[in-house]
Formats: structure tokens, C-alpha cells, sequence
């Protein structure tokens, strides 16, 4: 999906200031502060972690958002993202946009799924990615269970193994 207005620096999977990553992602919409951007699970707001991973992890109290990394993507019917500003609708907190995120709640029988992903591009080529999960539901016209596990695992990839931060030296690519 290419979402250009999703920019900006925010938390991510990769960075967390000191020590790496933490696994969250916090969206943000036009390159403001994450909590200028609402997110919204059916409708209603989702609480937001406290400050991004925690100050002691390098992170501030101005990017707390919401990690929409706990949502199991099996999970998602479909995302609506309202990128103007909604203030006056939301408030004060959908200043850049609203995401608002559809689960799904009828689902019949099983479904076992699961996906794998790499990149070419040289050093970053250790960057794989696994999912899978398992989806399973019932129910009649009053009464819907839907239960799914899921597992994902993303390799690491350190500056150590990419040409352009591998050591100090960045004449090739306009440093000093």
C-alpha cells in the first residue's frame, strides 16, 4: 500500500533511540507528532501506549501513540484512513487524520494462512520476514466467535551490515 501522507519521523519496529527497537509501530499521518493522528479500532479510540517505548528507551512523551502492531493483521477487515484534519469532529487529537481500523467479527470456518518476505537490495537482503496464523470462527444470527493465533518474526538487521554505516567512513555517499 502507498500511503505518502504516513511520514515523518515516528516509532517503529527498527528505531527507538538508544537501544533498538521495541517491535511497536505508531503511525502518524503528514509528518506531525503521532498523537496528532486518532486511531480508531470500529469506531473507538484506542488507548495509546505510554511514551513510545518508555524515556528510559530514548523515547519522549510527544510521540505516545497508539501500536498498531498488537492488532493481529489476520484480524483487520479493512482500514479506513481520513487523512485532512477531523479536529472538529474528534478533537483535539486528530489534528493530522484519523485511522480507523475495522475488525473482523463474522467469520465461518478455518482458515490457516501465512506469508514470507525478503528484500534484494544488497545488505538489506537478511531483512526477512515471517507470519502465519490460524483463524478460526462460528456462530448463528445472535452469537459470533472468531479466534485467531498468529505468530511473526522479523530477522535483525544492524547498521554493521549495511555499506552505507558500516564504519565511518561516508565520503562515498556525500559525508566527510
Amino acid at each position: 500500500i502507498k500511503l505518502p501522507q504516513q511520514i515523518g519521523s515516528s516509532i517503529n519496529q527498527n528505531t527507538n533511540g538508544v537501544a533498538g527497537g521495541d517491535g511497536s509501530v505508531i503511525p502518524n499521518l503528514r509528518g506531525l507528532l503521532p498523537k496528532e493522528t486518532l486511531v480508531l479500532i470500529d469506531g473507538k479510540r484506542a488507548a495509546i501506549i505510554g511514551s513510545g517505548g518508555g524515556v528510559g528507551a530514548g523515547a519522549s512523551p510527544g510521540v505516545a501513540g497508539v501500536d498498531i502492531n498488537l492488532i493481529p493483521f489476520p484480524m483487520i477487515d479493512h482500514i479506513d484512513i481520513l487523512k485532512d484534519g477531523a479536529s472538529a469532529i474528534y478533537g483535539s487529537d486528530a489534528v493530522a487524520g484519523v485511522i480507523n481500523i475495522f475488525l473482523l467479527h463474522k467469520f465461518r470456518g478455518l482458515e490457516i494462512g501465512g506469508s514470507i518476505e525478503n528484500t534484494s537490495m544488497g545488505a538489506s537482503n537478511d531483512a526477512r520476514e515471517l507470519e502465519g496464523w490460524l483463524k478460526a470462527g462460528v456462530g448463528d444470527d445472535k452469537t459470533d466467535i472468531v479466534v485467531i493465533a498468529d505468530f511473526y518474526d522479523r530477522a535483525a538487521m544492524y547498521t554493521r551490515d549495511r555499506d552505507i554505516s558500516a564504519n565511518a567512513f561516508a565520503i562515498p555517499w556525500g559525508g566527510f
